[in-house]
Order: structure tokens, then sequence, then C-alpha cells
């Protein structure tokens, strides 16, 4: 990510930019709330109800960083293709990893095993 980042500030520093890092550090900012809570003990797991609900922000943040990044490609924006082609190729395997880690865990299939 930093190597990503560093590009995009050097070649690119638009307001392009703007969206998809500000999205990711909103994503982060929950993200990082949570572990807070859960570093802190078993005293605090009845306030860590809301997991599956962070998954599916960062979901929703993966599949918003597509779509930024298509039609940017499609409208030929100021930002140069290549770079949008590399954030989208970036994307990809986080969408699939956590949508699968999501439905692993949290799908009605998922959850019915777990009860037995």
């Amino acid at each position: 990510m930093f190597i990503i980042c560093w590009i995009i500030i050097k070649w690119t520093p638009t307001g392009s930019t703007f969206m998809p890092a500000a999205l990711n550090s909103f994503v982060h900012i929950i993200m990082y709330a949570y572990y807070c809570l859960a570093a802190l003990g078993s005293r605090f797991r009845r306030y860590l109800w809301w997991k599956r609900y962070l998954t599916a922000l960062q979901l929703l943040q993966f599949a918003l960083g597509l779509a930024w990044g298509a039609q940017a490609i499609i409208n030929k924006c100021e930002y140069p293709p290549w770079l949008c082609y590399l954030g989208t190729t970036y994307m990809l395997p986080f969408l699939y990893l956590f949508g699968r880690f999501y439905a692993q865990k949290y799908t009605k299939t998922a959850l019915n095993k777990h009860k037995y």
C-alpha cells in the first residue's frame, strides 16, 4: 500500500486521488476502533457485535474503489490509465478475499454450521 500511495502522490496529486484515500482513511478509523476495543480484553467483548458490519464496510470500500477506477478508465479522466489499472488490479484480490471471508463467516449456511 505504501508504494502505491507514493506512486499516486508523486505522479498524480489530483482531486481524483482524494475520494479513494478519504474512503480508505474512514474505514481504517472504524477498523482500528474495533481493534482497540478487542485489545482491551474480555470486558469489552459485548461491544464487538459489529465485526460483521465492519467486514461489509470493507467490501463496500473495495467495490467503490473498483467502480471509481472503472469510471475513470471509461470516461478517460485526467488520471493516468495505468494508475487506474493498477488500483483496480490491487482491489480485486481484496474484494475476493474479504468476500470469501464474509461468505464463510456470516452467510446463512455458515451461521447454521456454527449452531451445532
